[in-house]
């Protein structure tokens, strides 16, 4: 499944001048990681943070484990399905 999340790990370091928000598009696995169980339906969320409105998604995996961006990131860039970053 395809989902839109933030990815901190490439946004500039804190303190190197104005926000820049960096989201992308990750390819991912339509299975929980750690079960094997279906992952939820992605459902888009506007975020707001320092003037900065930016739109990402959310799920609930009915299993009841939490992917975190974090981790898709990791997933996404182990598969090679990890799309390029927009800094907002």
């Amino acid at each position: 499944m395809e989902v839109t999340i933030r990815d901190r790990s490439a946004e500039p370091p804190w303190g190197s001048g104005p926000l820049r928000v960096a989201v992308r598009t990750a390819v991912i696995d339509d299975n929980c990681p750690q079960c094997g169980g279906p992952r939820g339906e992605p459902q888009g969320l506007n975020q707001h943070e320092d003037g900065i409105w930016y739109q990402v998604q959310i799920w609930d995996n009915p299993c009841g484990h939490v992917d975190s961006y974090r981790k898709v990131v990791q997933e996404a860039k182990a598969h090679g399905t990890l799309g390029p970053v927009r800094l907002y």
